[in-house]
């Protein structure tokens, strides 16, 4: 408990004193407001204006990345769109790198994987989608569990019992409809 108690404490302090230095700020007259809008503005970052962060963004990419030219960006108040072909174990290292460019608000990651060799893809498609049958010690095994799971499902009564009977009628029918003849090869 006391391993949260401090740091929710001094989140809370620090709250307190920003809610009054904002109320402090937006006194016009006073000297005290003037000094509080001058700290105000050292602790807030100034915006950054989209053409200065996507040069900033761009040297970050170029130093992150193998071709940087492959990522299109485009910024919108300090919001970066990333859009181009990326493997996919380097999209993470890339949007944390990008994040880090100071004027970044946010990154929104529209990276897709980059296009496969056809032959590859081709290769998936023909292969074969039959089912291939069970050998009739795998049947008589299946046969066997689904039987010895639906009778002490049956038998225990709790709360799991209409679900583990189910499983078991499941594997009895699996093994009674999975009939493999010798002469079929």
């Amino acid at each position: 408990m006391r391993r949260l108690f401090r740091p929710a404490l001094v989140f809370a302090l620090g709250s307190a004193a920003m809610l009054a230095l904002e109320v402090g700020a937006r006194r016009r007259g006073s000297s005290a407001g003037r000094a509080v809008r001058a700290l105000l503005e050292r602790i807030r970052p100034a915006p950054v204006a989209d053409d200065t962060l996507e040069g900033r963004v761009r040297k970050k990419l170029a130093r992150a990345v193998r071709d940087p030219s492959a990522i299109t960006v485009s910024i919108e108040h300090g919001c970066v769109d990333l859009r181009g072909p990326v493997e996919t174990r380097d999209r993470a290292r890339i949007v944390r790198a990008v994040a880090t460019v100071p004027g970044v608000d946010s990154v929104l990651d529209l990276m897709t994987e980059p296009a496969r060799p056809r032959a590859a893809a081709t290769a998936l498609a023909i292969a074969p989608s039959h089912r291939v049958p069970w050998r009739p010690v795998a049947r008589v095994l299946a046969a066997g569990t689904g039987i010895g799971v639906t009778i002490a499902a049956i038998g225990s009564g709790g709360v799991f019992a209409i679900p583990a009977a189910a499983l078991g009628l499941l594997l009895v029918t699996g093994a009674a409809t999975r009939i493999s003849s010798p002469l079929r090869a």
